[in-house]
């Protein structure tokens, strides 16, 4: 759903899932940038794991590891329920990154690097108090507070649509998919990206 929808917005649009763990089994899952069916075999080579996000080493590894050689600057968007750690430390950017030599690295230097390659968004289940330091980070209008966390595919196509500038057509769109409280918290959810008042 979420690559046929987003592709009435962006024809060319690639995806590159990832999936956040912790230390104690898989922090760190990247699949390739991909499109169509082949989205699919990316995302079944994903094993959920853990409880806790270790949202800064995948943050490090986008902005230091990531190549688009022929997009303009992409959309980024983090899916989550904790606030990332200030730090990253070494043996996680070693372990998973496969950067060997490199200090304990300031979580917002390299958000700081990623916003040169990406629009960052985050979409925010505030099941803990965490959402502040994103706002800071993000900024605090890239930060969207959500209830209902089976709306994030909605309210990532939206954002889709509003990086293609076409936000009237996912309006539409979404009129048709789901019902009039679903269409509401999603729009609810990105009214402020979309410019719209309410």
């Amino acid at each position: 759903v979420l690559y046929s929808e987003a592709k009435l917005h962006l024809p060319d649009v690639e995806i590159s899932f990832c999936a956040i763990g912790e230390p104690s089994c898989h922090m760190l899952q990247v699949c390739d940038f991909r499109a169509g069916k082949d989205l699919e075999e990316g995302i079944n080579a994903i094993h959920p794991c853990g409880q806790d996000e270790y949202f800064e080493v995948t943050l490090d590894y986008y902005a230091n590891h990531c190549s688009m050689p022929k997009a303009k600057k992409g959309l980024f968007v983090v899916c989550g329920n904790e606030p990332f750690r200030p730090e990253i430390e070494p043996t996680h950017l070693e372990k998973y990154c496969g950067d060997k030599g490199r200090k304990k690295t300031k979580t917002a230097d390299v958000i700081e690097a990623l916003q040169k390659k990406f629009d960052l968004y985050m979409l925010y289940v505030p099941t803990i108090e965490g959402i502040k330091a994103w706002e800071g980070a993000f900024g605090k209008q890239m930060v969207f507070k959500m209830e209902d966390p089976r709306r994030i595919i909605d309210c990532i196509i939206g954002l889709c649509a509003i990086y293609a500038d076409d936000y009237a057509a996912f309006e539409k769109r979404l009129a048709i998919r789901q019902t009039p409280e679903q269409v509401k918290q999603v729009l609810g959810t990105l009214h402020a990206a979309s410019g719209k008042k309410g």
